[in-house]
Protein backbone atom coordinates (compact mmCIF):
# COMPACT_ATOMS: atom_id res chain seq x y z
CA UNK A 1 0.00 0.00 0.00
CA UNK A 2 1.25 3.67 -0.90
CA UNK A 3 -0.21 7.24 -0.66
CA UNK A 4 1.05 10.20 -2.16
CA UNK A 5 1.57 13.67 -0.50
CA UNK A 6 2.07 17.23 -1.46
CA UNK A 7 2.59 19.04 1.72
CA UNK A 8 3.40 22.54 0.11
CA UNK A 9 0.84 24.32 -1.62
CA UNK A 10 -0.61 27.96 -0.44
CA UNK A 11 -4.10 27.37 -2.67
CA UNK A 12 -5.71 30.58 -3.44
CA UNK A 13 -5.88 33.42 -1.12
CA UNK A 14 -7.96 33.06 1.80
CA UNK A 15 -11.04 35.64 0.43
CA UNK A 16 -10.97 33.41 -2.69
CA UNK A 17 -11.17 30.27 -0.97
CA UNK A 18 -14.80 30.87 0.09
CA UNK A 19 -15.74 32.03 -3.69
CA UNK A 20 -14.86 28.61 -4.97
CA UNK A 21 -16.78 25.91 -5.76
CA UNK A 22 -15.65 23.47 -3.02
CA UNK A 23 -16.33 20.30 -4.10
CA UNK A 24 -15.00 20.84 -7.41
CA UNK A 25 -11.58 21.64 -6.11
CA UNK A 26 -11.82 18.77 -3.74
CA UNK A 27 -12.71 15.96 -6.75
CA UNK A 28 -9.74 17.60 -8.74
CA UNK A 29 -6.89 17.17 -5.80
CA UNK A 30 -8.52 13.70 -4.53
CA UNK A 31 -7.87 12.59 -8.55
CA UNK A 32 -4.56 14.05 -8.25
CA UNK A 33 -3.20 12.51 -5.05
CA UNK A 34 -5.46 9.20 -4.83
CA UNK A 35 -6.97 7.47 -1.66
CA UNK A 36 -5.85 8.48 1.12
CA UNK A 37 -4.01 11.48 -0.06
CA UNK A 38 -2.28 14.15 1.81
CA UNK A 39 -2.75 17.89 1.17
CA UNK A 40 -0.29 20.47 2.74
CA UNK A 41 -2.36 23.93 2.82
CA UNK A 42 0.43 26.74 3.85
CA UNK A 43 -0.41 29.87 5.21
CA UNK A 44 2.44 32.47 4.12
CA UNK A 45 1.24 35.79 6.40
CA UNK A 46 4.12 38.41 6.57
CA UNK A 47 2.42 41.42 8.47
CA UNK A 48 -0.70 40.37 9.25
CA UNK A 49 -3.04 37.14 8.75
CA UNK A 50 -5.66 39.14 7.86
CA UNK A 51 -6.87 36.96 4.68
CA UNK A 52 -3.71 35.01 5.29
CA UNK A 53 -5.41 31.93 7.07
CA UNK A 54 -6.18 30.15 4.49
CA UNK A 55 -6.41 26.59 6.44
CA UNK A 56 -8.87 28.58 8.55
CA UNK A 57 -11.13 29.72 5.32
CA UNK A 58 -11.11 26.28 4.26
CA UNK A 59 -11.83 24.98 7.61
CA UNK A 60 -15.02 27.33 7.47
CA UNK A 61 -15.87 26.72 4.07
CA UNK A 62 -16.00 22.76 4.27
CA UNK A 63 -18.60 23.01 7.35
CA UNK A 64 -20.21 19.14 7.46
CA UNK A 65 -17.80 17.66 4.73
CA UNK A 66 -14.63 17.58 6.87
CA UNK A 67 -14.12 15.32 9.77
CA UNK A 68 -11.59 17.98 11.89
CA UNK A 69 -8.81 16.36 13.44
CA UNK A 70 -7.37 19.88 14.95
CA UNK A 71 -3.98 19.50 13.17
CA UNK A 72 -5.79 18.33 9.82
CA UNK A 73 -9.19 17.79 8.04
CA UNK A 74 -10.63 14.23 6.14
CA UNK A 75 -12.75 14.25 3.99
CA UNK A 76 -14.61 11.04 3.83
CA UNK A 77 -16.15 11.08 0.46
CA UNK A 78 -13.09 12.11 -1.32
CA UNK A 79 -10.99 9.95 1.17
CA UNK A 80 -8.22 13.27 1.38
CA UNK A 81 -6.97 14.97 4.11
CA UNK A 82 -5.47 17.70 4.68
CA UNK A 83 -2.94 18.98 6.97
CA UNK A 84 -2.43 22.91 8.28
CA UNK A 85 1.22 24.28 7.83
CA UNK A 86 2.73 27.80 7.47
CA UNK A 87 5.62 28.94 5.74
CA UNK A 88 7.84 31.09 7.80
CA UNK A 89 10.89 33.96 6.07
CA UNK A 90 13.15 33.89 9.17
CA UNK A 91 16.11 35.69 9.51
CA UNK A 92 19.81 34.30 9.65
CA UNK A 93 22.85 36.64 9.08
CA UNK A 94 20.64 39.19 8.09
CA UNK A 95 19.15 37.41 4.79
CA UNK A 96 15.79 36.08 4.42
CA UNK A 97 15.64 32.05 4.84
CA UNK A 98 12.41 30.15 4.51
CA UNK A 99 10.96 27.67 6.85
CA UNK A 100 8.37 25.36 6.66
CA UNK A 101 6.48 24.13 9.50
CA UNK A 102 3.66 21.29 8.71
CA UNK A 103 0.69 19.58 10.90
CA UNK A 104 0.33 22.40 13.30
CA UNK A 105 -3.14 23.09 15.59
CA UNK A 106 -5.62 24.19 13.96
CA UNK A 107 -5.66 27.67 16.05
CA UNK A 108 -1.37 27.80 16.21
CA UNK A 109 0.24 30.38 14.35
CA UNK A 110 3.94 30.52 13.96
CA UNK A 111 5.89 33.98 14.83
CA UNK A 112 6.13 35.59 10.79
CA UNK A 113 7.63 38.99 11.62
CA UNK A 114 11.02 37.88 10.84
CA UNK A 115 12.32 35.69 13.95
CA UNK A 116 15.50 34.56 13.84
CA UNK A 117 16.37 31.03 11.96
CA UNK A 118 17.08 29.45 15.54
CA UNK A 119 14.02 30.89 17.19
CA UNK A 120 12.36 29.85 14.94
CA UNK A 121 13.05 26.22 14.99
CA UNK A 122 13.11 26.05 18.59
CA UNK A 123 9.44 27.38 18.45
CA UNK A 124 8.50 25.02 15.87
CA UNK A 125 9.77 22.14 18.08
CA UNK A 126 8.04 23.41 21.01
CA UNK A 127 4.17 23.08 18.64
CA UNK A 128 5.42 19.67 17.50
CA UNK A 129 5.67 20.59 13.70
CA UNK A 130 6.78 18.67 10.90
CA UNK A 131 9.98 21.09 9.86
CA UNK A 132 11.39 21.00 6.33
CA UNK A 133 13.55 22.70 3.98
CA UNK A 134 11.46 23.75 1.51
CA UNK A 135 13.47 25.41 -2.02
CA UNK A 136 16.57 25.10 -0.15
CA UNK A 137 18.74 25.63 -3.30
CA UNK A 138 16.98 29.10 -4.00
CA UNK A 139 17.95 32.50 -3.02
CA UNK A 140 15.46 31.94 -0.06
CA UNK A 141 17.21 28.65 0.75
CA UNK A 142 19.30 27.31 3.87
CA UNK A 143 21.49 25.39 1.43
CA UNK A 144 24.29 28.12 0.93
CA UNK A 145 24.56 28.75 4.18
CA UNK A 146 24.87 25.10 5.24
CA UNK A 147 27.27 24.11 2.38
CA UNK A 148 29.72 26.81 3.98
CA UNK A 149 29.78 26.61 7.60
CA UNK A 150 29.78 22.91 8.82
CA UNK A 151 28.95 23.94 12.84
CA UNK A 152 25.63 25.09 11.32
CA UNK A 153 24.64 21.72 9.91
CA UNK A 154 25.72 19.82 12.99
CA UNK A 155 23.45 22.47 14.96
CA UNK A 156 20.28 23.15 13.22
CA UNK A 157 20.11 19.84 10.67
CA UNK A 158 18.57 17.64 13.31
CA UNK A 159 15.56 19.76 14.17
CA UNK A 160 14.54 18.94 10.39
CA UNK A 161 12.44 16.51 9.41
CA UNK A 162 12.02 16.67 5.56
CA UNK A 163 14.37 18.30 3.07
CA UNK A 164 12.27 19.62 -0.51
CA UNK A 165 14.57 18.01 -3.40
CA UNK A 166 12.20 19.47 -6.03
CA UNK A 167 9.70 22.62 -6.04
CA UNK A 168 7.36 23.18 -8.37
CA UNK A 169 8.27 26.49 -8.94
CA UNK A 170 11.63 26.90 -7.86
CA UNK A 171 13.44 30.42 -9.46
CA UNK A 172 16.83 32.29 -8.60
CA UNK A 173 15.76 35.70 -8.55
CA UNK A 174 13.24 38.70 -9.72
CA UNK A 175 15.26 41.49 -11.76
CA UNK A 176 12.80 44.86 -12.80
CA UNK A 177 12.96 44.96 -16.59
CA UNK A 178 11.21 48.49 -17.08
CA UNK A 179 8.08 48.45 -15.44
CA UNK A 180 8.04 44.78 -15.38
CA UNK A 181 9.15 42.27 -12.19
CA UNK A 182 9.91 39.16 -13.73
CA UNK A 183 11.72 36.01 -12.39
CA UNK A 184 14.87 34.45 -13.85
CA UNK A 185 14.30 30.98 -13.56
CA UNK A 186 16.65 28.50 -12.71
CA UNK A 187 15.47 24.85 -12.79
CA UNK A 188 18.78 23.02 -11.87
CA UNK A 189 18.34 24.43 -8.33
CA UNK A 190 16.24 21.55 -8.16
CA UNK A 191 19.38 19.50 -9.10
CA UNK A 192 21.59 21.01 -6.55
CA UNK A 193 19.21 20.30 -3.63
CA UNK A 194 19.47 16.73 -4.73
CA UNK A 195 22.59 16.04 -4.83
CA UNK A 196 23.39 18.07 -1.43
CA UNK A 197 20.60 15.82 0.09
CA UNK A 198 22.21 12.74 -1.07
CA UNK A 199 25.86 13.78 -0.35
CA UNK A 200 25.56 15.67 3.04
CA UNK A 201 22.51 14.73 4.19
CA UNK A 202 21.01 11.03 3.76
CA UNK A 203 22.98 9.20 5.32
CA UNK A 204 23.97 11.29 7.95
CA UNK A 205 20.55 12.53 8.99
CA UNK A 206 17.52 11.60 10.05
CA UNK A 207 16.00 13.57 7.27
CA UNK A 208 13.75 12.44 4.35
CA UNK A 209 13.37 13.21 1.17
CA UNK A 210 10.42 15.02 -0.62
CA UNK A 211 9.05 16.67 -3.72
CA UNK A 212 6.39 19.80 -3.27
CA UNK A 213 4.24 21.27 -5.83
CA UNK A 214 4.83 24.63 -3.91
CA UNK A 215 1.75 25.98 -5.68
CA UNK A 216 0.45 28.80 -5.15
CA UNK A 217 -3.08 27.80 -7.11
CA UNK A 218 -5.22 24.76 -6.66
CA UNK A 219 -4.62 23.28 -10.30
CA UNK A 220 -0.75 23.05 -8.95
CA UNK A 221 -1.83 20.55 -6.40
CA UNK A 222 -0.04 17.24 -7.01
CA UNK A 223 1.82 18.40 -9.92
CA UNK A 224 4.38 16.89 -7.81
CA UNK A 225 4.43 14.63 -4.89
CA UNK A 226 6.29 11.88 -2.84
CA UNK A 227 4.96 8.18 -2.69
CA UNK A 228 4.98 6.88 0.59
CA UNK A 229 4.89 3.11 1.09
CA UNK A 230 2.56 3.17 3.88
CA UNK A 231 -1.53 2.13 4.11
CA UNK A 232 -3.48 4.83 3.94
CA UNK A 233 -4.55 6.46 7.58
CA UNK A 234 -7.66 5.29 9.10
CA UNK A 235 -10.05 7.97 9.36
CA UNK A 236 -10.66 7.36 13.10
CA UNK A 237 -6.71 8.21 14.04
CA UNK A 238 -6.17 10.95 16.81
CA UNK A 239 -5.06 13.85 15.22
CA UNK A 240 -1.82 14.26 17.11
CA UNK A 241 -1.09 10.68 16.59
CA UNK A 242 -1.51 10.98 12.98
CA UNK A 243 0.85 13.88 12.46
CA UNK A 244 3.69 11.92 15.07
CA UNK A 245 3.22 8.80 12.66
CA UNK A 246 3.21 10.84 9.36
CA UNK A 247 6.46 12.66 10.69
CA UNK A 248 8.39 8.85 11.02
CA UNK A 249 7.48 8.04 7.75
CA UNK A 250 8.51 11.18 6.69
CA UNK A 251 11.93 11.36 8.22
CA UNK A 252 12.66 7.42 7.15
CA UNK A 253 11.98 8.13 3.11
CA UNK A 254 15.13 8.28 2.28
CA UNK A 255 14.69 6.92 -1.54
CA UNK A 256 12.65 9.54 -3.06
CA UNK A 257 9.77 8.36 -5.15
CA UNK A 258 7.21 9.75 -6.76
CA UNK A 259 6.01 12.93 -9.52
CA UNK A 260 8.09 16.16 -10.41
CA UNK A 261 6.98 18.86 -12.40
CA UNK A 262 8.40 22.17 -12.79
CA UNK A 263 5.06 24.90 -12.91
CA UNK A 264 6.70 27.54 -15.63
CA UNK A 265 3.85 29.70 -16.17
CA UNK A 266 2.44 29.35 -12.73
CA UNK A 267 6.68 30.45 -11.23
CA UNK A 268 6.54 33.39 -14.11
CA UNK A 269 3.21 34.57 -12.12
CA UNK A 270 4.70 34.20 -8.92
CA UNK A 271 7.50 35.92 -9.98
CA UNK A 272 5.15 39.14 -11.28
CA UNK A 273 4.78 39.37 -7.58
CA UNK A 274 1.85 42.50 -5.94
CA UNK A 275 -1.35 43.14 -7.02
CA UNK A 276 -0.51 42.07 -10.67
CA UNK A 277 0.25 37.95 -9.52
CA UNK A 278 -3.15 38.66 -6.89
CA UNK A 279 -5.35 39.53 -10.53
CA UNK A 280 -3.78 36.66 -12.70
CA UNK A 281 -4.70 34.64 -9.43
CA UNK A 282 -8.39 35.58 -8.96
CA UNK A 283 -8.80 34.52 -12.73
CA UNK A 284 -7.25 31.46 -13.09
CA UNK A 285 -9.27 30.03 -9.99
CA UNK A 286 -12.65 31.57 -11.31
CA UNK A 287 -11.60 30.16 -14.51
CA UNK A 288 -10.87 26.26 -13.07
CA UNK A 289 -13.07 26.32 -10.10
CA UNK A 290 -16.31 28.00 -9.61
Amino acid sequence: MTIRIDLHNHFASADEIRNLNLDKVLSHVSKKLGPGGIVGIVNFPRTSMKNKDRYGELKKHAGGRAIDKNYSLYFPEQDLWVVKGQEVPVIYRGEEVHLLHMGLRSETHMTFQRPSLENSLEEGKSYGSMIGADHPADITGIQRFLARDEGLKKTILPYFDMWGIFDGEVWLMRKKMGEVVVPILWPFLNNSAKEYYEENIKLQYSIGAVAESDGHSISEIGTSYTILDIPKFNPDIDGEEMINNLRITIKNNKDWKGKRKYNILHTLIHGIGGKKENKLRKLLERYYYT
